[in-house]
C-alpha cells in the first residue's frame, strides 16, 4: 500500500531508499519539506536493525552542525519505526562520481575539506560514524557537504575495541576491522581515505571482482594504495600525501585524529 501520510507529515513522493529503509519527501506545517525515513516493513522484526535505527537517531539528535543532516524527530507510527530529517536539495557523492560531474572537478579540495570537518566534528562529540562512504555524503549545488546515515554510529571508545560483528560496507572497512575485528576512530579515517581516493580518481584504491578478492587486497600488507599522481600529475602532492596516509594498512601509520587531516588540508592552497 502506498504511504500517503504519516501523522502530521504529508507524503509528497517516494525517494530512492537504502538497503533497510524507505525514504519519502514529505511536508509539515511547521518544518516545511522534510525527509521521512522508515524501516522497511519486512525488517521490523529484525532486532539488530531495529536497534541500530533508533540508536543512530539518538546519536544524530545530539549532533548540531551545518555539515551534519539535521534531526527533527523519530518514533513509531502504526508500529512502523520512522525518523524525520531535514530535506537537503542535493545529490550524493556516489551519484556525482557516476555522472563525472563538473561540480566535483572544480571543487574537489573544498569538498574534501568539508568532508573532513564533518567527520572531525562527529569524533569531537564522542562518536564514530562507521558507515562513511560516498552514498552517505550529500553535495549541494554550491559544493557544500552534508553527512547522513548514522544507523551504524556508536560512542567513540577510549581505546581500541574488539567487536563481534564488523559494521559497514566492505570496500570501506579498515584492515584491522576485517582481520581482527578491532575498532577505534582510525577505522573512520581509513573509510574517509577510500572516499577521498574516489573523489580524486573515480575509483577505489583497492578493489576486486568479489567480496573475498577485495578482502584479500585490503588485508595484504604489501599492497599499498598507488599514488594518485601516477594517473593525474595535476593533483597537489599534499593532497596525495594526506589521502595515502589515511589509507595506510597499519593503523599506527594513519592519522590518529581526523582533526589532523583538517589541519593538513587547510595548509594546502
Amino acid at each position: 500500500m502506498q504511504l500517503r501520510s504519516l501523522g502530521e507529515y504529508t507524503i509528497i513522493r517516494t525517494m530512492m531508499g537504502g538497503g533497510v529503509t524507505n525514504l519519502y519527501l514529505a511536508s509539515h506545517a511547521r518544518h516545511g519539506r522534510v525527509v521521512v525515513r522508515c524501516l522497511k516493513p519486512a525488517l521490523h522484526g529484525h532486532k539488530r536493525l531495529y536497534r541500530n535505527f533508533f540508536s543512530g537517531g539518538e546519536i544524530l539528535a545530539q549532533l548540531h552542525h551545518p555539515l551534519i543532516v539535521r534531526f527533527i524527530e523519530m518514533g513509531t507510527w502504526q508500529d512502523m519505526p520512522f525518523m524525520v530529517l531535514e530535506y537537503v536539495e542535493s545529490r550524493n557523492l556516489r551519484e556525482l562520481l557516476g555522472m563525472r560531474s563538473p561540480l566535483l572537478a572544480s571543487h574537489r579540495l573544498q569538498i574534501l575539506r568539508k568532508q573532513a570537518e564533518a567527520l572531525a566534528y562527529v569524533h569531537s562529540e564522542g562518536f564514530l560514524h562507521l558507515d562513511y562512504k560516498p552514498e552517505n555524503i550529500l553535495i549541494r549545488n554550491d559544493a557544500s557537504v552534508v553527512l547522513i546515515d548514522f544507523d551504524l554510529a556508536m560512542p567513540r571508545p577510549a581505546r581500541p575495541l574488539r567487536i563481534r560483528s564488523v559494521p559497514g560496507t566492505p570496500a570501506y572497512l579498515a584492515p584491522e576491522l576485517l582481520g581482527r575485528n578491532q575498532l577505534d576512530q582510525r577505522a573512520d579515517v581509513y573509510a574517509f581515505g577510500v572516499a577521498a581516493y574516489e573523489l580524486f580518481s573515480g575509483h577505489k584504491p583497492f578493489d576486486g571482482e568479489s567480496e573475498e578478492e577485495l578482502r584479500r587486497a585490503t588485508l595484504n600488507p604489501r599492497l599499498e594504495a598507488r599514488s594518485l599522481r601516477l594517473n593525474d600529475p595535476a593533483i597537489h602532492a599534499g593532497i596525495d600525501e594526506v589521502i595515502l596516509k589515511c589509507l595506510a594498512k597499519d593503523p599506527d601509520r594513519r592519522y590518529p585524529e581526523v582533526s589532523m587531516i583538517v589541519r593538513d588540508l587547510e595548509r594546502l592552497r
